[in-house]
């Protein structure tokens, strides 16, 4: 969480204006969690790179990490907003094709967000048998849920799809003020992990040349002792 800060406080001042605005997979790019190939590959790509790897285990993967990165994200996000040197809204942005056939944005009304709650419940619900969207990701039937929204919205209200995007507001100024500070601190805590580790390992090292020590004079005695009994 902290190097994320950092990162994303130096993108966010080297930026002309007040206001960034992604979804969370083009964030997660831009901060360097993930690269572009995330979420970009097909499945069948990936099962082609080892056959060992099954359709399951692709699903669980992108749900696990999906799940992990949004946490470290907003985890983040909400850091930075604390300490009052940014504000973040998500917000819903809804396509649809003008009288050309070319793909129109628009940011969703409080109408529209009811809109489709209301579908997202009823596909939910009544179509799929579910009480949570919990039960929707444990079945891995994501995609089969967006899939059966998207047609219902375009059904009823002419929308092609609809995503999900976050807004970062932020003052320049203070972002550049807090940048300097935040960097020792994200350095110091750096160097703080990195002589914990080499003391844990340095220990660890010790503890086995002890015990490598212990056995090998263990066994020399054994022997002696065997022998010592065989005369006798």
């Amino acid at each position: 969480v902290q190097c994320i800060e950092v990162i994303l406080l130096q993108y966010l001042s080297k930026q002309e204006g007040y206001t960034r605005t992604f979804t969370k997979r083009m964030w997660w790019e831009m901060l360097g969690i993930t690269n572009h190939k995330y979420g970009r590959v097909s499945e069948n790509q990936l099962k082609n790179l080892d056959y060992s790897v099954t359709q399951f285990e692709i699903k669980h993967f992108y749900q696990r990490c999906n799940k992990k990165l949004e946490q470290i994200l907003f985890s983040a996000l909400n850091s930075l907003k604390n300490r009052k040197l940014i504000m973040y809204e998500i917000q819903t942005v809804i396509v649809e094709n003008d009288k050309n056939g070319k793909e129109r944005y628009f940011l969703a009304s409080d109408d529209d967000n009811k809109n489709i709650l209301q579908v997202e419940r009823h596909v939910l619900h009544n179509i799929m048998g579910y009480e949570k969207m919990f039960q929707v990701f444990l079945r891995f039937q994501q995609a089969e849920f967006y899939k059966k929204v998207s047609d219902l919205l375009s059904e009823y209200y002419g929308w092609k799809y609809y995503f999900k995007q976050v807004k970062v507001i932020y003052t320049p100024e203070d972002v550049r003020e807090a940048l300097p500070q935040m960097e020792v601190i994200l350095q110091k805590e750096l160097l703080n992990k990195r002589v914990v580790d080499f003391l844990n390992n340095n220990a660890k090292e010790f503890y086995d040349n002890r015990l490598k020590e212990y056995e090998e004079k263990t066994k020399k005695l054994e022997t002696i002792e065997f022998r010592f009994s065989t005369k006798k």
